[in-house]
C-alpha cells in the first residue's frame, strides 16, 4: 500500500512541479540614451543590481556577472553593456526548477518579476533630464493585437501581483500612449513616449487583505508578439483619464497562470 501511494503522488507532484516553471526569455535589449559614457552605462548597472541584492561575481569592461542568492536557491546573470544598449541573459541556477524540454528553457516562475525588477531599475537610472537625454527606444508603432496583449497582461500580472489567485473585479484597456497616463513632469522618456495599457484589479495584499480596486499601468517594451511588459511606477500614474477602453475581463484569466 505504501508503494502505491507512492506511485499515485508521483504525477501530482510533477504537475504541481510543472505549474511553477515559466518560459525562460531573455528579455530585449535595453537603448541608452545619448551621450553617455560607458562608465555611467556601468554606473546604472550595479546601482540596479545593488538596490535588488545581486552580487556581482565578475566584472571587466563591458560585461559584468551577478548572482542572486538565498538560502534555498541561486541564479547567475551575465550583463553586457556599451553606450547603445544593455542586455541580460540567463547563465546557470539551482533550485529555480531549470530544465529545457521540447526545446523550450522553462525555470522557475518567480525568475521572470526579478529580470523585469532589474530592467526596471536599469531603465530608471539611465533617464537623465529631459534637456539631456533623447528616447530611450523609437517609439514603436501601435501594436494591434489587443486581445494577445491583454493575454500578455493576464500572464504578467500572475506573476507580479502578491496574491494573483486571489484577483477579482479585473478590466483591461487598450494599448494607449503612456503620455496619456503619466505624468508631464516625468523624467522617465523611454515611458513618456511608449505605448501603455491600463488596468483595474482587486486583490489580496502581503496582510491577507483586500486592496479594493486598484489602477496599474503596464508600459510594452516591445511591439511582439510576444509582449514583453514593465510596470509603470505609481507615483507617475496621474491621469487615469488617458486610459483606454478599459473593460470588464474575466479573473479567471489570470488565475490561469498562476502556478
Amino acid at each position: 500500500m505504501p508503494r502505491l501511494r507512492l506511485v499515485l503522488l508521483l504525477p501530482a507532484t510533477l504537475l504541481l512541479m510543472a505549474f511553477r516553471q515559466v518560459p525562460l526569455v531573455d528579455p530585449p535589449p535595453i537603448a541608452v540614451p545619448g551621450k553617455m559614457t560607458s562608465a555611467q552605462v556601468e554606473k546604472a548597472v550595479k546601482q540596479a543590481l545593488i538596490k535588488r541584492e545581486w552580487m556581482i561575481a565578475s566584472d571587466a569592461p563591458g560585461e559584468i556577472t551577478a548572482t542572486l542568492t538565498h538560502h534555498d536557491y541561486s541564479v547567475s546573470i551575465g550583463i553586457a553593456y556599451d553606450v547603445r544598449e544593455i542586455r541580460i541573459r540567463y547563465l546557470d541556477s539551482t533550485d529555480l526548477k531549470y530544465e529545457v524540454k521540447n526545446g523550450q528553457r522553462l525555470i522557475h516562475k518567480n525568475y521572470p518579476s526579478w529580470i523585469q525588477d532589474l530592467v526596471t531599475d536599469i531603465s530608471n537610472d539611465l533617464a537623465i533630464t529631459p534637456s539631456d537625454a533623447r528616447l530611450v527606444a523609437e517609439a514603436a508603432p501601435k501594436p494591434e493585437q489587443t486581445e494577445a496583449i491583454r493575454a500578455a497582461l493576464d500572464a504578467h500580472l500572475a506573476s507580479s501581483l502578491k496574491d494573483p489567485a486571489s484577483s477579482i473585479q479585473y478590466s483591461a484597456g487598450e494599448p494607449t500612449e503612456c503620455r496619456n497616463v503619466a505624468t508631464s513632469t516625468n523624467t522617465m522618456a523611454q515611458l513618456r513616449d511608449s505605448w501603455c495599457v491600463c488596468y483595474y484589479v482587486n486583490a489580496k495584499n502581503s496582510m491577507g487583505g483586500y486592496t479594493g480596486t486598484q489602477l496599474g499601468v503596464v508600459s510594452l517594451i516591445n511591439s511582439g508578439p510576444p509582449f514583453f511588459m514593465l510596470d509603470m511606477p505609481k507615483e507617475l500614474i496621474n491621469r487615469p483619464s488617458g486610459c483606454k477602453n478599459v473593460t470588464p475581463r474575466d479573473a479567471a484569466l489570470i488565475h490561469a497562470f498562476v502556478k
